[in-house]
């Protein structure tokens, strides 16, 4: 069974509570697809999103530090997202 041998029980037991799913009806690909990691707070997942999906070497390296990621999460992103025990996971 993949959900005992995986090496993260904590974010399947995040994702059971988030998505009100028992972890008998989790299917491995749906939480794998779901699962973004585990962050201090939305502000860390939007870094790591924008980071990823963006080419921001041309933005000077003083504005970077400008940048409210915390905003970013609270006006964007945390529509898509849910949260729990700090695991954070797309709305599929």
């Amino acid at each position: 069974d993949w959900i005992e041998s995986y090496h993260d029980e904590y974010a399947i037991l995040a994702y059971c509570s988030a998505t009100r799913t028992a972890i008998e009806d989790v299917h491995q690909n749906e939480f794998e697809q779901a699962l973004c990691g585990q962050f201090d707070s939305g502000a860390g997942l939007a870094e790591k999103t924008i980071t990823e999906c963006y080419d921001l070497s041309e933005i000077p390296e003083f504005l970077k530090y400008c940048i409210d990621w915390e905003m970013v999460w609270d006006s964007y992103l945390q529509y898509d997202y849910m949260e729990e025990d700090g695991y954070f996971f797309r709305c599929l």
